[in-house]
Parts: structure tokens; sequence; C-alpha cells
């Protein structure tokens, strides 16, 4: 398991690096999102996985009190903030600066990027 000390050193790394996709994109909104998108997924596999590979069912009776509200406010945290980079990645000007940035996305033969 990963110390609170070499978390907080990832995050703040994984900080630093939004803050130059923030004004890449001029867009601090883009930024805080990633950010928190990636302290969420940090903590999904402590916080969703109880068996070490799978996503408990956040109804599930083997989550303490304490532990399902976290993984449920952990899971919807995830949804909302995927949905909201989805929207401001759908716009033009958000998806050309993509592009220009991580290069070439291929399409598949199911339009699905790959």
């Amino acid at each position: 398991m990963i110390n609170s000390v070499s978390l907080t050193a990832i995050l703040q790394k994984i900080y630093n690096r939004l803050t130059v996709i923030a004004k890449d994109f001029g867009n601090e909104k883009i930024a805080k999102l990633l950010y928190e998108q990636a302290r969420c997924e940090e903590l999904f596999g402590t916080v969703n996985v109880l068996n070490g590979q799978t996503m408990e069912p956040l109804d599930s009776q083997e989550f303490m009190p304490e532990q399902k509200r976290a993984a449920i406010i952990n899971a919807r945290d995830i949804e909302k903030q995927i949905l909201a980079l989805v929207r401001l990645f759908s716009k033009k000007e958000n998806k050309d600066k993509l592009m220009s940035i991580f290069g070439y996305v291929y399409r598949g033969s199911n339009n699905e990027i790959e």
C-alpha cells in the first residue's frame, strides 16, 4: 500500500503536470477535473475494490458502513467528472488542442479510439 507521503508526492506531480495542461488549454476547469479524476482513480483500488481484483457493488454487504459511504462518494465523483470531461473535450477547440498535445489517435474498425 502507498503511504500518505508518497501519495501526496505523486498527486503533487500530477497537479504540476495538470497545471501545464491548464496553460495549454487555457482552461483551469479542465486541469481541476483531470486532477480530481486522478485522485479518485488513485483511491479506487483501496476504496471501491475489496478483493484486490474487481469493484465491489455499492450495495454490497461486504462494506462496513464507513467504507460504503466512501465507496459511494468516490464512485459518484468519478462518474460526474467523466461526464464533465466528456462534455469539455467534445468541444472542437478542446479536441484540437488535445490532438496537438498528444498527437494522432487511431480509430479502429468499430470507430472506437484505440
